[in-house]
């Protein structure tokens, strides 16, 4: 009977002596450990949060998509839209951004320029058009124009 335990014992002492440093120093493997928890193996995987989306203007940076009132477009500090002559606005204007605020005026059929600003996001109606301010993770102003 032993001569059947000899050949067995001598591969299990075999496969133990040959690892390196982190195997000598691992826990022993075998039946008498309990298998480990289900919970276990889900608070190893990685829980870091996905990283945030990048919202895009449907019309980028093309103005003339503008034309009609019906549009959204990314925007800078300087930029004007152009809306067609037969509206009554007749442009809108980004007069500055900030971290807190985008200042803007809009040209109609009044005597003086609307003027005003949006902090973070909110939306304005002025003449005869609607706008949806929007900033994105990463900072961009993106202006989304409708009838009003």
């Amino acid at each position: 009977m032993f001569g059947v335990l000899g050949p067995a014992l001598a591969l299990v002492l075999v496969g133990c002596g040959d690892g390196d440093e982190s195997e000598r120093d691992a826990p022993p493997t075998g039946k008498s450990q309990s298998p480990p928890s289900r919970s276990a193996s889900l608070t190893l995987a990685p829980t870091a949060t996905p990283p945030p989306t990048l919202q895009e203007a449907q019309d980028g940076r093309d103005f003339d998509a503008c034309l009609d009132r019906a549009c959204e477009v990314e925007v800078r500090e300087g930029d004007t839209i152009r809306f067609a002559p037969k509206y009554v606005t007749d442009t809108f204007t980004v007069d500055g951004i900030t971290d807190s605020r985008v200042e803007f005026s809009a040209t109609d059929d009044q005597p003086s320029p609307l003027r005003g600003w949006v902090g973070g996001t909110g939306e304005v109606e002025t003449g005869d058009i609607h706008v949806d301010f929007d900033r994105t993770d990463d900072g961009v102003i993106i202006l989304k124009f409708s009838p009003r």
